[in-house]
C-alpha cells in the first residue's frame, strides 16, 4: 500500500483525525472542521500519518455558504438547530441533564464555506477514499449527496457515519435515511457501534439534584445513536479490494474482509490468511483504549485520539 496510500476523509475533525492509527504510515488524512475555534486548535503538524491536511470548511450537498450554529461545547455545533422539545421528551430525567443541556446552548453563529466531497476529491487529486468518517451533527446525508460521483464509481471503500434514531436537531437525517441512500449505491450495512451506556452517580458533583423527580433516575440512552459502518462489497480493482479488506479487518470485521479479499483482491488464500492474522494482533494499548471507551462519556473521549 506504500505506493497507493489509503485516503482517510474526516468530516467533523475537531481535535484531529483519529481513525486508522495503526495504519498511519500508509494513510493520507484530510480533515474538515468549519468551527473557527476548533480549526485553530487542530494539530496542523504532520502527526502520525504519512500526510495530513486540514481544511477550514464544511462538506455538503452543494457548494455554498451556510450558517453554523455555535454551541457552548463546540462538538455540538451544527448547521441545524437543536430541537429542545425532543431533548426534553426523551432525556429530561437523565442524571446531569441540565449540565448536558448547558453544553448545547447556542452562543453565536458563523458563516462558513461549504464544498461537495466530489469537488474536493477532484481538486485534491483523490482517486479513491479508503474510509469516509462523518460526524457533523445531523447533516451526514447532505455530505453523501455531495459525493454521488464517488459513490456511483465505487471510489469509497468504507463509510463510518454517525447516526441517530431520534431527531435531536431540527430536520436532521436519521439512520434509516442514510441506510436507504447508501443501499441505492450498492453499499451494505456492516455494524453499528452504539454509544456506550454510562453509569452516572445519582447526584452530580457540586450542588443540585441529578433528577428533578425524587427517587426517579433515568440512565443515559446512548443506544439512541452511534457510528454506523457501511461497506462497498464489490470493489472495482484488486488494489481497491486490498484497501477495503485491510480496513475491514483493521476495524475487526474479519468475515466481510475475507469475502472481499477472496472475491476481488487477486491474493492467494495463504496471502489472505497471513494478512488477516497480522491485523488480528492488537496491542495492549489499543485493548485498553477500547475498554475505556465503554465507560467514559463521549464528551471526554477526545484524548483517546492522541
Amino acid at each position: 500500500m506504500a505506493a497507493n496510500p489509503v485516503v482517510l476523509i474526516d468530516a467533523g475533525a475537531r481535535g484531529g483525525a483519529g481513525e486508522l492509527k495503526r495504519l498511519a504510515p500508509w494513510v493520507h488524512a484530510y480533515g474538515f472542521e468549519p468551527h473557527p475555534e476548533s480549526f485553530q486548535e487542530l494539530p496542523l503538524a504532520a502527526g502520525p500519518y504519512a500526510r495530513q491536511q486540514y481544511l477550514p470548511l464544511a462538506l455538503g450537498a452543494k457548494a455554498s455558504r451556510q450558517t453554523l450554529h455555535l454551541t457552548r461545547h463546540p462538538s455540538y455545533s451544527s448547521f441545524l438547530e437543536v430541537d429542545w422539545a425532543v431533548h426534553r421528551r426523551h432525556l429530561r430525567l437523565m442524571p446531569l441533564y441540565e449540565q448536558w443541556k448547558a453544553m448545547l446552548e447556542p452562543v453565536g453563529q458563523a458563516q462558513v464555506k461549504v464544498q461537495t466531497l466530489d469537488q474536493v476529491a477532484e481538486e485534491q487529486g483523490i482517486r479513491h477514499i479508503g474510509l469516509l468518517k462523518l460526524d457533523t451533527q445531523g447533516t451526514e446525508l447532505d455530505i453523501l449527496r455531495g459525493a454521488q460521483a464517488l459513490l456511483e464509481e465505487k471510489r469509497i471503500s468504507l463509510i463510518k457515519c454517525e447516526v441517530s434514531f431520534i431527531p435531536f436537531y431540527k430536520g436532521q437525517c436519521l439512520f434509516e435515511d442514510v441506510s436507504r441512500f447508501l443501499k441505492g449505491y450498492g453499499y451494505v450495512f456492516v455494524d453499528c457501534l452504539y454509544y456506550p451506556e454510562v453509569a452516572h452517580q445519582r447526584r452530580p458533583f457540586g450542588k443540585g439534584r441529578a433528577s428533578p423527580v425524587e427517587e426517579v433516575v433515568e440512565q443515559p440512552h446512548f443506544a439512541m445513536g452511534g457510528d454506523a459502518i457501511f461497506c462497498q462489497p464489490a470493489p472495482c480493482s484488486g488494489q481497491d479490494a486490498l484497501v477495503t479488506g485491510t480496513l475491514l479487518a483493521e476495524m475487526g470485521y474479519f468475515s466481510p474482509a475475507y469475502e472481499v479479499l477472496q472475491g476481488f483482491s487477486g491474493l492467494s488464500k495463504g496471502e489472505i490468511d497471513g494478512l488477516l492474522r497480522a491485523l488480528a494482533s492488537i496491542s495492549f494499548r489499543q485493548k485498553l483504549k477500547e475498554r475505556l471507551k465503554r465507560w467514559l462519556p463521549p464528551a471526554t473521549l477526545s484524548w483517546l485520539k492522541r
